[in-house]
């Protein structure tokens, strides 16, 4: 017969079990945090801060300006404010890194802990314990390695659902107005945001008494009003907003082939939408949801698989669009923790659940790859990107390391993504304002040799050319010393 652990062993085998988890946790976003600065994403990401810090709109239209890879909301850039402060690259990059780091964890952390019990019942505190280890265990190594607009969306959703679950168990002003509040940064972090906007308010006019439903519609559009106007003043005007962070993104083309896209994607079709698809399946078939608890994230996460999905089989789209599963998982995790922790023997149906929920514990954490990543913070990349932008002098063109060249020479140049989100949508600029922000004088480009390359940085250099490698890095410039560069329009 199987041996069980006694009773007064149980607490001591759920501590040693908790303290294991959080050491993973630690280690697994301490590795992600030492490879965040090599990544050139980040670069390109960061300078959206940058063009605030220098009084340059962060939409500056279709017409004019540098063109970047920024289609997204500005909360992000605004949240990264603290990192342009800092005087070289590479600090700046690191100190990204632990704000994203942070605001996400602490997002993850404040909802397992502080979202409230159902009535007729509480939740352990070792329940939620192990609902923050599973979640950030859970959560994809993407979140916390590259700088994503969905980090912040993700974030701001689940405080504003948690506050949003606390007003309306407890009726407390300075809740409604919290959830309103990280409920317009959620919607102006990215475009998926108004998924989780409209479902709590339709949430609410469901669950709640009227007059309480329309004081919050209207902190609601309070708070999207006051994100708007902070949203104008980084925008050279409201057309220019507009056209970025709407027009841009919603004409984005799908993927010619999305056979290929879903294969690619299978696993993380699994962890954002089955395991939520099946913790919510649970929770509807043990009580009613609306007084569960679980009603509310239940609602939200299903509002945002459409919109989600669709993101995932774009062009430059990927699974962090599916982010909206996390606004249930947490919640889940603690509620499915509490049942385990009672002690009555599970049925099997949800002894099923648990398995699938350690299994995809087990392989999100992905610890074959955590283990390759730097153990230390891996700054060379960034670091030699400005040194290799001053030798080479004012004439070359970094696509892929604006940020380099921020720090290098001041100037804020086109960057390579932001080129190519304006090819995906035929939005093509015009030869002036392509040459506008690209090197007074230019006739080479730098890039990574194993790095990111959509092509048109090669496309848009003179031909005939050479490629010169320079460490881990190729320079391509014309193949006839002094020789005007004529590149094409990209």
């Amino acid at each position: 017969m199987a041996l069980k652990p006694s009773s007064s062993a149980r607490p001591v085998l759920v501590s040693l079990a908790l303290g294991g988890g959080l050491a993973l946790v630690i280690f697994r976003i301490w590795c992600c945090w030492c490879c965040f600065p090599a990544q050139e994403w980040n670069d390109v990401r960061l300078r959206a801060a940058f063009l605030i810090k220098d009084g340059l709109p962060l939409y500056p239209g279709l017409a004019t300006g540098p063109i970047t890879t920024w289609i997204y909301g500005p909360v992000t850039a605004w949240a990264m404010l603290p990192a342009t402060l800092a005087s070289t690259i590479d600090s700046a990059l690191l100190l990204a890194g632990a704000i994203n780091a942070v605001l996400v964890t602490g997002a993850i952390i404040f909802t397992c802990l502080r979202w409230p019990a159902p009535a007729d019942r509480a939740w352990p505190r070792a329940a939620r314990l192990g609902a923050v280890v599973a979640t950030l265990l859970l959560l994809p190594l993407t979140f916390f390695i590259f700088l994503q607009a969905d980090n912040l969306s993700l974030a701001g959703g689940l405080i504003s659902l948690t506050c949003l679950a606390r007003a309306i168990t407890f009726d407390r002003s300075h809740w409604w107005w919290l959830a309103a509040g990280f409920a317009g940064a959620t919607a102006f972090a990215k475009l998926h945001g108004v998924t989780l906007l409209g479902a709590e308010l339709g949430w609410v006019w469901f669950a709640c008494p009227r007059p309480k439903a329309g004081r919050f519609t209207l902190q609601l559009a309070a708070a999207c009003g006051v994100f708007v106007l902070l949203t104008f003043a980084v925008s050279a005007s409201p057309l220019a907003a507009w056209q970025m962070m709407v027009e841009i993104p919603s004409r984005l083309p799908f993927v010619p082939d999305w056979r290929v896209r879903l294969a690619d994607l299978t696993p993380f079709y699994v962890l954002m939408v089955l395991l939520p698809a099946a913790l919510a399946l649970n929770a509807g078939l043990s009580h009613q949801l609306r007084n569960s608890g679980l009603g509310l994230p239940v609602v939200v996460w299903l509002a945002s698989v459409p919109l989600g999905l669709a993101g995932t089989l774009t062009s430059g789209g990927s699974y962090n669009s599916l982010h909206g599963g996390f606004f249930l998982i947490p919640v889940a995790l603690v509620d499915l923790g509490a049942k385990i922790q009672a002690g009555p023997a599970l049925a099997p149906v949800r002894r099923l659940l648990v398995a699938f929920a350690a299994l995809a514990v087990l392989l999100a954490a992905d610890f074959p790859t955590v283990v390759r990543l730097p153990k230390m913070p891996d700054t060379a990349l960034a670091v030699e990107a400005v040194t290799l932008s001053r030798r080479l002098g004012p004439r070359v063109w970094l696509p892929w390391r604006p940020l380099a060249t921020r720090f290098a020479t001041g100037r804020h140049d086109h960057d390579e993504d932001g080129l190519s989100v304006r090819q995906f949508v035929t939005l093509f600029p015009r030869r002036a304002h392509a040459f506008a922000g690209l090197p007074p004088g230019w006739d080479s480009t730098l890039l990574q040799a194993d790095g990111n390359n959509w092509g048109m940085a090669r496309t848009m250099q003179e031909i005939p050319s050479v490629t010169e490698p320079l460490g881990r890095w190729i320079l391509i410039r014309p193949q006839a010393a002094g020789t005007p560069a004529t590149p094409g329009r990209p």
